[in-house]
């Protein structure tokens, strides 16, 4: 495979190996050349509502922040009792300055983390 055509134009036929093309990758030639890029696992923001806050008012507040900025990144919210909520795969946030900031009001900035950091 790779590029043949009538007439001598170019255009593109497939992979030339037999793998798959990532699907932003279009086919490109580029990767063709140089390989695909490995997919890197999504880092969640995390949420952690503090023992001293009632925690059915701070999951309300929360889930109104994170409708604000849909997206694909997970969230993982802590509470109180040790259990974990996390969103749907659909219903991930985009993350922002001013989305940890709004969780950050909610519940304290030392209580949200993104990629691993304590976000201010």
């Amino acid at each position: 495979m790779g590029y043949s055509g009538p007439d001598d134009e170019e255009t593109y036929a497939g992979p030339i190996d037999g793998n798959a093309a990532p699907q932003n990758a279009g086919g490109s030639p580029y990767y063709e050349k140089y390989g695909y890029p490995e997919k890197k696992p999504v880092q969640p923001v995390k949420v952690r509502i503090p023992q001293d806050m009632e925690e059915s008012d701070a999951l309300q507040k929360i889930k109104e922040v994170l409708m604000k900025y849909p997206g694909n990144t997970p969230v993982y919210i802590y509470l109180k009792s040790g259990r974990t909520i996390r969103t749907g795969e659909n219903a991930g946030v985009r993350p922002s300055a001013d989305l940890l900031s709004d969780l950050g009001d909610i519940v304290l900035n030392r209580n949200v983390r993104f990629a691993g950091r304590v976000v201010f």
